[in-house]
């Protein structure tokens, strides 16, 4: 006999599921997709953003994060919902929605578990946004934060972490931040790697990166990436060619470093075939960043040769192969230099390729999951589910 299925339902903002193709978008997917492949039936249920006149303003005098992540009504209709069909499972996608875990708690039949699912804490980019700003002189550039914004974020975190029942995350880093605010149990997840082969012909002097240049870990990487490339010397000065958003941190990007060319934040299918003419995707991370990067992964799904750093491959796993690291800036230019010969190229490749075919599948990751959730299950001596302990996923 068939063992019956357990029922899920998936919370979300609505962006993440229909407002295009950026990061937050295909991890919202990979859980989604994972979680099922794990064995639940999951619904999804679509909430939008608070954009009340009076929300607003509360927002932004309390500078916080985690409060009105939806409009009273829409958080009844939910709370309806689950009531209505009391599903095993209730899991939150992005930290903010843990604000709803303690009104779904009471509607949740004894013995549902609430799961949230962590794209990084707003505290850790938050953090960085701040420091990037100072340090770049970015005003008018990256938008200002009070530091009040920083307290009450990791004081919100901390709190609502009490209220959920495990924690699904996107990297080591986010595992110990969340152990650190009192979220365990937590796993965190490799990316999965899909194949999509470019007919690489890399033009000697190109270096490429794709990316959102307002996220301040991205834009303080290509800065002092750019920064220590211009001062090697080179016969055929490399050209750095920078493809996403927003077009005004693109255009400074471009003004302040010459060796920059911006393209814009152009379509799936032109990205595809600037990246074709690289010798190298670049993927310049220098500080220790939340979630991680889906454009690493689609950088690997490509086969192209790859330099990163060890905050920029975050969040991955393999058995074989080998990105071409560079740790500080210094480095990470004397790699790219490198990479500018094509027999040098033509061996990053190859590791690269060897990557891409030892990286996790789905069903590996949602077998990590579905044991996840049976843990989460078994009660422990006092009645409660167990906690304290961190789990790995490898």
């Amino acid at each position: 006999m068939t063992a019956k299925r357990q029922k899920g339902i998936f919370v979300s903002h609505r962006v993440y599921f229909e407002g295009g193709r950026g990061g937050a978008q295909i991890c919202s997917a990979e859980y989604f997709d994972t979680i099922g492949a794990a064995g639940i039936d999951l619904s999804l249920s679509l909430l939008d953003f608070d954009r009340r006149v009076t929300s607003r303003v509360i927002k932004r005098l309390q500078n916080s994060l985690y409060d009105l992540v939806a409009s009273p009504s829409q958080i009844k209709k939910l709370l309806s919902a689950i009531d209505g069909s009391q599903p095993d499972f209730v899991f939150l996608n992005q930290v903010n929605l843990a604000a709803l875990a303690d009104p779904i708690r009471r509607v949740l039949r004894k013995g549902a578990k609430i799961i949230l699912l962590s794209h990084g804490l707003e505290s850790t980019d938050l953090l960085h946004t701040m420091r990037v700003r100072k340090e770049l002189r970015l005003e008018g550039v990256m938008r200002r934060h009070g530091s009040s914004a920083l307290g009450n974020a990791l004081v919100k975190e901390s709190e609502l972490r009490k209220y959920v029942d495990g924690v699904l995350v996107l990297s080591p880093l986010d595992a110990m931040l969340e152990a650190w605010l009192g979220g365990e149990p937590v796993v965190w997840l490799p990316r999965t790697v899909t194949e999509d082969r470019l007919a690489w012909r890399p033009i000697g002097n190109r270096l490429g990166f794709i990316g959102t240049i307002d996220h301040a870990p991205n834009l303080e990487g290509i800065v002092r990436a750019t920064e220590a490339i211009d001062v090697l010397n080179f016969s055929e000065a490399p050209r750095i060619r920078v493809v996403g958003g927003p077009i005004s941190c693109g255009e400074w990007l471009q003004r302040k470093h010459p060796s920059v060319e911006y393209l814009g934040p152009l379509p799936p299918a032109e990205a595809r075939r600037e990246a074709e003419t690289w010798s190298a995707f670049l993927h310049p991370i220098f500080c220790a960043a939340r979630g991680c990067s889906t454009k690493l992964a689609e950088a690997i799904g490509w086969g192209i040769p790859i330099v990163t750093t060890e905050h920029g491959h975050r969040g991955y796993a393999w058995r074989e192969g080998s990105f071409a690291i560079g740790n500080t800036p210094g480095e990470f230019a004397r790699k790219c230099v490198e990479l500018m010969s094509l027999e040098a190229a033509d061996r990053a490749q190859q590791e690269v390729l060897r990557i891409r075919a030892s990286s996790p599948t789905r069903t590996e990751i949602a077998g990590k999951i579905a044991s996840f959730l049976e843990d989460l299950s078994i009660p422990a001596e006092d009645g409660r589910s167990p906690a304290g302990r961190q789990l790995e996923c490898s």
